[in-house]
């Protein structure tokens, strides 16, 4: 049974359209439709102004231009010559055949100061998948710095409606090496044109749009759409909007023979009804057939292979962040859909995936993708219901439309019921978590009134007035933050029931520091502490300089000769003299360091942007520090039991500890300087007082191990992270990866095989053992 909307819904969300659209600097005008698998429409409203200057209001027939929203049409027309066996998705020779041109293209490595471009040739072969997945190596100038500069001083316009401005351009970087947002899906719809014969709006308008009675959405709008077209608009920095030239502007103004020279963009190029797009999103719920016209687009099995997670070995690929390399058409986007950081992120074919039940309570799986002038759709083929809410604004990723959506989505969400008016389909109990960055403490009462959810009574601010550009002062920092709160409201609502880690609530706390703990006394940390047990006690004998092992050191056989005496005075028990204090350290400093480590590395690191290898080497320095200070008595305690040679005073545990806590060391006395040379710095030299005993005495020798485990830690975390990126390279993947045992909880990173984690664990002790043992 297909979901609807409940009857009292429909007048609340209009109400919080329309309050939006009341002042026209926030959002002048916006349209909303939502619809259900069988293409039944369970919402749409038109609220505001066409534009800001004029009179005219909002309608349901106001055509909009779609930017992006175009890609998942590109998408769907792809597949359809996937079924028809005119191409593969895979094949590289087919491409380069079709588009002689990707195969020498080359890669911009970099724009030096002078504005001249290095570029490098290319290796891999690019395929269909790629282009459709954004990992074949393009960009776009206004997401990329390196791309904008490439295109100085004439500019690179994605939106000309010249070919050469998109099919000019560049690759950024390795085809198949990782995520870029770009050109890709343009060149996708060349190939198209290329294997049919035909411009992608006619293959559009007679594979797509037509089988779907889809009379308003094209390349080149009717002039009754042009009668109906949205005002473009630019919001300054000071939050202020005003109308502006058309962004694509050539297709609306060419006719005749100018139509045929004007490039039909795959990626950015479609005019559309609201509604009318609605109508493929409900072909989509509808595994591919059209629930109005009966008509099929798709295969089941060519549904199912759009909406598969494409690219499983980039499982953060929305959270490296893009920055506005041209901040009149985006704002810098720090995360594309933020949710838990423990869940991998997804791409189908030509649009984003949220793999895990979003915040707004939509389901596993969902679909959606957005367009450049802030419009954004999604489609959940789980609870059948599908959304578009589109406006005409510059720059992309529009606070206020940001929140305007997560609030309409949200109520869709907790309204749903199914289509006999039974139980509820969407999200019950809706709550928002204390978000202590945005929100003061002070903003206690998360309630909701008027029965609405309590995100539209607790939303973050809307955009905050910011410096003008042109005075010097604006201030990017605050522009981002204030867009990373607009982009958390989809986080601070979370349903009923739903989870995320809080790494610094002392339940996380104590669960990392058990399992860390656990897993420094796991079978296999034991056993290998165990192993080399006789090569630590004879490593303890040799640094000490004892006088009966001096002779042995130098040359590597003195370490087989110094185990052959030992075991030969004082038998095999003799080489693991002070392994009892090392397994009474395991766990508190295993658990403490696993501890620090996570708490620090959610201070210095609190998203994907903030990983670097300083901070990386910085959380763990931090935690080695912490651990070895609740942990060095036992050191010192182990290092003592194992100095100990000679019979007659050998010491047991519990003796070793009253000794060392009535110790009484002398003072250190001053010495006859060598020469006149040292002499005055000799008598520099005070009197220094040392403790005469107690617990002090335990931490004898706690400078240097301090000092040294600021290396040894931190180049622990630092090569062990680092060396697991690399082996989770897509080249090196399939060799050192297997799959998640548990789907249900998964991981924001492909899971190492347990021979290439042994292999990043040896490194990484090898390195910082390395890097630390002058100070040991």
């Amino acid at each position: 049974m297909s979901p609807i909307l409940k009857a009292s819904a429909s007048a609340e969300i209009r109400s919080v359209l329309d309050q939006a659209t009341a002042d026209t600097n926030k959002v002048p005008g916006c349209v909303f439709v939502v619809v259900n698998k069988d293409g039944k429409t369970l919402f749409e409203h038109a609220s505001g102004r066409r534009g800001s200057d004029s009179k005219a209001p909002m309608t349901l027939d106001s055509i909009f231009w779609i930017a992006s929203c175009t890609k998942m049409i590109c998408g769907i027309a792809a597949m359809q010559l996937v079924e028809q066996g005119k191409l593969n998705l895979n094949d590289t020779d087919k491409i380069e055949e079709l588009c002689p041109e990707l195969k020498k293209i080359r890669i911009l490595k970099n724009v030096d100061e002078h504005g001249e471009p290095e570029f490098v040739e290319k290796k891999a072969r690019i395929t269909m998948r790629m282009l459709l997945t954004h990992t074949a190596g393009f960009g776009y100038a206004f997401f990329n710095e390196n791309l904008r500069r490439w295109g100085q001083p004439f500019g690179c316009d994605e939106f000309s409606g010249h070919a050469n401005d998109i099919l000019g351009q560049p690759l950024l970087f390795e085809p198949g090496t990782r995520w870029e947002y770009g050109v890709g899906i343009d060149w996708a719809g060349t190939v198209i044109e290329r294997i049919s014969g035909m411009s992608l709006n006619d293959y559009f308008q007679k594979n797509i749009f037509q089988p779907l009675g889809i009379k308003n959405i094209s390349f080149f709008p009717s002039a009754e759409m042009k009668k109906n077209l949205a005002h473009m608009h630019q919001k300054d920095a000071n939050g202020k909007i005003m109308e502006r030239d058309h962004l694509l502007r050539r297709p609306l103004i060419v006719d005749g023979d100018d139509i045929a020279k004007t490039y039909n963009s795959a990626g950015a190029g479609c005019f559309a009804r609201p509604a009318e797009y609605c109508e493929i999103l409900a072909t989509l719920l509808n595994n591919g057939t059209s629930p109005t016209t009966q008509r099929r687009l798709l295969s089941t099995d060519s549904i199912t292979e759009i909406f598969k997670n494409q690219i499983p070995q980039f499982p953060n690929f929305g959270r490296q962040g893009i920055p506005a390399a041209k901040p009149d058409l985006t704002n810098p986007i720090p995360d594309m859909y933020p949710q838990p950081p423990d869940q991998p992120q997804g791409w189908g074919l030509t649009f984003m995936l949220t793999l895990h039940e979003g915040a707004t309570g939509r389901a596993d799986n969902t679909a959606w993708w957005a367009g450049l002038p802030n419009l954004f759709w999604w489609c959940d083929r789980e609870k059948g219901v599908a959304g578009l809410i589109a406006t005409q604004i510059l720059p992309f990723a529009d606070p206020n439309v940001l929140e305007l959506w997560a609030k309409v989505e949200s109520m869709v969400y907790a309204n749903l019921e199914d289509g006999d008016g039974g139980n509820d389909l969407g999200v019950q109990d809706l709550h928002i978590g204390k978000k202590e960055s945005f929100r003061s403490s002070e903003d206690s009462d998360l309630r909701p009134s008027s029965g609405m959810p309590p995100l539209l009574q607790n939303a973050p601010p809307s955009q905050s007035p910011r410096p003008s550009e042109d005075d010097g002062r604006h201030d990017r920092a605050a522009e981002k933050a204030t867009l990373q709160s607009s982009y958390n409201t989809a986080i601070a609502l979370k349903p009923a029931g739903s989870h995320t880690n809080n790494k610094q609530s002392l339940d996380y706390a104590l669960r990392t520091g058990l399992a860390g703990g656990l897993a420094g006394c796991a079978v296999f940390p034991i056993l290998a502490k165990t192993l080399v047990g006789p090569l630590d006690r004879v490593k303890i004998l040799f640094q000490a300089s004892n006088p009966q092992f001096a002779k042995y050191t130098g040359s590597w056989s003195g370490i087989v000769m110094a185990m052959r005496d030992i075991n030969q005075q004082d038998g095999v028990r003799g080489l693991f003299r002070g392994h009892s204090a090392t397994l009474l350290r395991i766990f508190p400093y295993a658990a403490t360091k696993f501890v620090a480590y996570e708490q620090f590395r959610s201070v210095l690191i609190p998203s994907k942007e903030y990983e670097t290898p300083l901070r990386r080497l910085l959380s763990g320095s931090l935690a080695g520090v912490s651990s070895v200070f609740l942990t060095y008595p036992l050191e010192v305690i182990r290092v003592r039991l194992a100095f100990e040679t000679k019979h007659e005073s050998r010491s047991s545990l519990s003796s070793i500890c009253r000794q060392i806590y009535q110790e009484h060391p002398t003072s250190v006395a001053k010495r006859s300087p060598s020469s006149t040379l040292t002499a005055p710095i000799a008598n520099a030299i005070p009197q220094i007082p040392t403790p005469r005993s107690g617990l002090v005495n335990f931490y004898r020798g706690f400078s240097p191990t301090l000092a040294g485990m600021l290396p040894y830690a931190g180049m622990s975390f630092l090569t062990h992270d680092t060396a697991g990126d690399y082996l989770r390279h897509p080249i090196l993947a399939p060799y050192t990866t297997r799959p998640n045992p548990n789907p249900k909880t998964p991981s924001a990173l492909p899971i190492l095989t347990y021979w290439a984690e042994l292999l990043a664990g040896g490194f990484a002790g090898l390195v910082s053992q390395t890097a630390s043992y002058p100070l040991e």
